[in-house]
């Protein structure tokens, strides 16, 4: 194991999507949020502005962490250097997860996958393990409402409060993909 890995953990946290006797409610949505210089001011406000407290669930509409983008400067998140490829794949979303976790474990944090969820590397999928394409580590870290959803998260729906809420994943064509 890595030294990476090592100083990162599974962990699962269930929660509900529903706090009762409540009129109205709000969420956070967002897209395009990863790891760098571009995310890290956006993560840091989300996370220290108290937003647990006064959002009801957060919505992250694709491209999580950028994990299929090995040019992320992890010495600025504290970590080594990493060499390219398959197992930078998972250590970016291991450390764009530990970044998120104040906000994703003490709401509901909803996730539908962009197009950089599709396999360890951006440009093809010819370099990536079997394990690493067709949208695995996204279908293995994530499970979402799945009551008349896709059971791998791809696309599913839930109704909070008086309002149907709808993931759609626009990166397949599904029914029977990725």
């Amino acid at each position: 194991k890595s030294e990476v890995t090592e100083r990162f953990r599974n962990k699962t946290f269930i929660l509900s999507t529903s706090r009762p006797n409540r009129k109205g409610f709000k969420f956070l949505s967002y897209g395009d949020l990863g790891l760098g210089r571009f995310s890290e001011g956006t993560i840091r406000n989300i996370v220290n502005r108290s937003l647990i407290d006064q959002v009801d669930f957060v919505m992250h509409g694709g491209d999580i962490g950028y994990g299929d983008d090995q040019t992320v400067p992890f010495k600025k998140c504290g970590l080594p250097a990493l060499k390219t490829g398959p197992s930078a794949y998972e250590t970016v979303y291991d450390v764009f997860m530990n970044q998120i976790e104040p906000l994703a474990s003490s709401i509901p944090y909803m996730v539908i996958p962009g197009n950089h969820e599709r396999s360890c590397n951006i440009v093809s999928d010819w370099i990536c393990p079997q394990g690493m394409r067709n949208f695995s580590t996204y279908r293995k870290r994530f499970r979402m409402p799945s009551q008349l959803s896709s059971s791998d998260s791809m696309f599913y729906s839930f109704d909070y409060g008086n309002v149907h809420i709808i993931g759609i994943n626009s990166e397949t064509d599904y029914l029977g993909a990725p």
